[in-house]
């Protein structure tokens, strides 16, 4: 019992968790349309962070072990962001517990370096109220082509990545539940279950000219009455040469039981040099709806975003912007432009 008692506190002592996160801070005005017979315009603020738990030990054999707890700097219904263990060799990457997929995680897009683009943060400014709410911005190609089957968000899963090998990477990742929290058995006669998801990318240097290239397909079971099974694929390209970074990305969703079908992509480039850079880019979105109060609607972003590098983790970005929403069959369309400004904090 006591050499037990010895072992398991050497074990213990291998790991310490360290500290790490970020911290983004952002005022910024909107001028948009009357939607609803709502004033929408003037001066709003926003924020994002989160404090990160890791930590990882490696035994006699080269196999590392780790642990990663993500938990969210602002009150929110889902407080720890990810929770997940890792396992790494020379036979891959192995992550068990709450954490993006492997089609999340290999995705490429454009290049933005202001407020999120492709990630759905356009909502933090601009009412989508006229086209029955932002159902399909997060997760779904509507708003983003960094897709989840079935606009899963962190469920618990097991997800595998090969090594590296010639510049080419592929996950694959099996959620059985779509729950991210509560443990214990699950009906599969109800809801979203079962879900697989792949991911593949390709990044090489060849002369001056920097290639990064990526694909992903998800699919999943839908046990609700009249459903159908979701599935969700998407592709990606990025390309960069003398300070410049070419992008894109499209992605194509089917059956999603919040969004429906619906597609996306954008488009965009980015250029650095010393503590600055810029970049302009678009995206376009299209949701069918689901014949009720979401409504079919088509989507367009741009922005022009800038970044200065005031020291070692410690950013000031801008971003102006426009979008217009455009509902197809009733509804309100809604046309609005949005300067953001704020200080992001990487510790």
């Amino acid at each position: 019992m006591a050499a037990t008692s010895l072992a398991a506190g050497s074990a213990s002592a291998q790991i310490e968790l360290g500290l790490s996160g970020y911290m983004q801070q952002w005022v910024g005005y909107a001028n948009q349309d009357s939607v609803n017979g709502g004033d929408w315009d003037g001066t709003n603020t926003a924020s994002d962070t989160e404090v990160h738990f890791d930590g990882s030990f490696t035994v006699d054999n080269g196999i590392t072990i780790g642990v990663r707890v993500e938990l969210e700097g602002n009150t929110s219904s889902d407080q720890i962001d990810a929770s997940y263990l890792f396992i790494d060799g020379s036979f891959g990457r192995i992550e068990m517990g709450k954490e993006d997929s492997a089609q999340y995680k290999m995705q490429y897009a454009a290049p933005e370096v202001g407020i999120g683009l492709n990630s759905g943060d356009q909502t933090n400014w601009v009412t989508f109220d006229g086209i029955g709410g932002t159902s399909g911005v997060f997760l779904q190609p509507f708003g983003s082509t960094f897709v989840e089957v079935g606009s899963q968000d962190k469920a618990r899963k097991v997800t595998y990545y090969t090594p590296r090998f010639a510049g080419f990477q592929v996950g694959a990742s099996y959620a059985p539940t779509s729950e991210s929290n509560s443990n214990g058995p699950f009906d599969r006669d109800q809801g979203i279950h079962d879900s697989f998801s792949f991911g593949a990318n390709y990044v090489e240097t060849f002369d001056s000219f920097d290639v990064a290239v990526s694909g992903g397909y998800g699919l999943a079971q839908n046990s609700d009455d009249g459903a159908d099974d979701p599935s969700v694929w998407n592709l990606g390209l990025n390309v960069g040469f003398a300070n410049f970074v070419f992008g894109g990305s499209y992605a194509q969703g089917k059956d999603d039981p919040f969004a429906g079908d619906n597609t996306g992509w954008d488009l965009g480039v980015s250029y650095g040099t010393g503590p600055w850079s810029v970049s302009l880019a678009w995206y376009h979105g299209e949701r069918d709806g689901d014949g009720g109060t979401l409504l079919e609607a088509d989507l367009d972003s741009y922005q022009f975003s800038g970044r200065y590098t005031l020291g070692p983790g410690i950013d000031l970005a801008g971003t102006l912007g426009f979008t217009n929403l455009d509902p197809q069959d009733g509804g309100e369309d809604n046309k609005a432009w949005y300067l953001v400004v704020g200080p992001n904090l990487e510790f």
